[in-house]
């Protein structure tokens, strides 16, 4: 699970380390590199392994081959990754496009959510935070109807 914010440098080659903790992951899911999208959510990249991209794929599956929104999440998602090998130190070369997109140049902060992760700019990702901390607060009860029904309890727990 990619857990945690990381700061990286860009070089003039933009050249960004992927985290070890998040290499690990990587490794445990038998793939040598990492897949990196242009948000369609927003101005940031995100990135998994291939386990992730097949479960993507599994859920689309489930959608008629001509659905219109199939064709978009196919298009943006498959159609807009592109797969990176990443160097002994865990580099990898983003691409121009990807750095334009996501506003970065010099730095970069990866944010791990669970079974992928975000790559911002510390300028957005300062405000993204913000507001993310705020929706969680405000929307705590789903988080706590969540857990009770995943403990099968139906007991309501505090989450503070």
């Amino acid at each position: 699970m990619y857990l945690s914010t990381y700061e990286s440098g860009l070089d003039d080659k933009r050249r960004m380390t992927i985290p070890a903790a998040f290499r690990a992951v990587l490794r445990d899911k038998s793939h040598d590199g990492v897949l990196i999208w242009k948000s369609f959510r927003g101005a940031y990249l995100e990135g998994a392994g291939m386990d992730y991209i097949l479960k993507i794929k599994a859920a689309l599956d489930e959608l008629d081959p001509y659905d219109d929104a199939r064709e978009a999440f196919e298009t943006a998602i498959f159609g807009g990754s592109r797969q990176f090998t990443l160097d002994s130190a865990g580099r990898f070369v983003l691409p121009e496009d990807f750095c334009a997109h996501a506003g970065m140049s010099e730095r970069a902060v990866i944010v791990g959510v669970g079974d992928s992760f975000q790559i911002w700019s510390p300028e957005t990702y300062q405000e993204r935070e913000r507001s993310a901390r705020e929706a969680a607060n405000q929307n705590r009860a789903k988080l706590v109807r969540a857990h009770s029904h995943a403990n099968g309890n139906g007991k309501v727990e505090s989450v503070r």
